[in-house]
């Protein structure tokens, strides 16, 4: 009864509206549903903030396998762009040891090298580029062996170069090489071009000082330029003055195998 009589008591005493009720409750709920929702990082604080309920030895633990799992997350997410330095570069400031032509598809048109600086470095690019023809000519300039040289320049030569970079490239080398079975291998690789520098180059082997099969095999490329007048006139001296017998009649017969604007050119 007693129990009764002071709850009617206050009852009578506090007035509580049902608004206020409702009010009170949205409150509570909303307070509930932050304390879900805060971050990783204010538990993580929390927990190191609170020496008195957890030891030092299962924070030190908790905080080295933190550091652990963020190491190991960051090194997995983490893009890297490392983008390949000029070629040109690295071999003008000197830091390339040594190149090597890496194994190439020549349908796709690249030319595949390995490059030397500290670390092995690997790069691709097309056979006309300019890169690609700075590092050609780094290796035919300074690959000593003359085995390796030699795979070298049969492997290059498969790449049917044409651009004026690639055929001075080629050509500068012919110039430099002493070996005669390189030269004669460069010489293959100015098989199928007609543009004035290979024309310069097989007058200059033709008419120099050059071994005897050199200078066969340019006056024998000389067929790509028959119709060239200039190159016409060059064999006929060769047709009759050169010391090699081969060689003169390999000349007269290009010339016979053409016909001038007057006639058949005489044997």
């Amino acid at each position: 009864m007693e129990d009764e009589r002071i709850k009617d008591k206050l009852a009578g005493e506090i007035k509580i509206s049902q608004e206020w009720l409702t009010n009170q409750r949205i409150r509570l709920m909303g307070a509930i549903d932050q304390m879900q929702e805060q971050s990783a990082w204010s538990k993580i604080t929390e927990f190191f903030l609170a020496p008195r309920k957890y030891s030092p030895a299962v924070q030190f633990g908790v905080a080295v396998l933190l550091l652990a799992t963020g190491y190991f997350a960051g090194r997995a997410n983490t893009v890297t762009v490392n983008p390949f330095p000029d070629p040109g570069d690295l071999l003008r400031q000197g830091r390339v040891t040594d190149v090597e032509l890496a194994p190439s598809d020549w349908t796709s048109g690249n030319l595949n090298f390995i490059l030397t600086e500290k670390n092995k470095m690997y790069y691709s690019g097309p056979k006309e580029d300019e890169a690609t023809l700075q590092l050609l000519h780094y290796m035919l300039t300074n690959t000593k062996n003359e085995g390796k040289r030699q795979e070298l320049v049969s492997e290059i030569t498969k790449a049917d170069f044409n651009s004026d970079l690639a055929l001075e490239t080629i050509t500068r080398a012919l110039f430099d090489e002493d070996n005669l079975a390189i030269q004669l291998e460069l010489l293959s690789g100015l098989a199928d071009s007609n543009k004035p520098i290979v024309k310069q180059a097989l007058l200059g082997i033709a008419l120099g000082r050059y071994p005897d099969p050199l200078r066969l095999k340019a006056v024998q490329q000389f067929r790509q330029f028959s119709k060239d007048e200039y190159v016409r006139r060059m064999l006929g001296i060769i047709a009759v003055s050169d010391p090699n017998s081969s060689i003169q009649y390999t000349a007269r017969k290009i010339l016979s195998e053409t016909t001038a604007k007057g006639g058949e050119i005489a044997k």
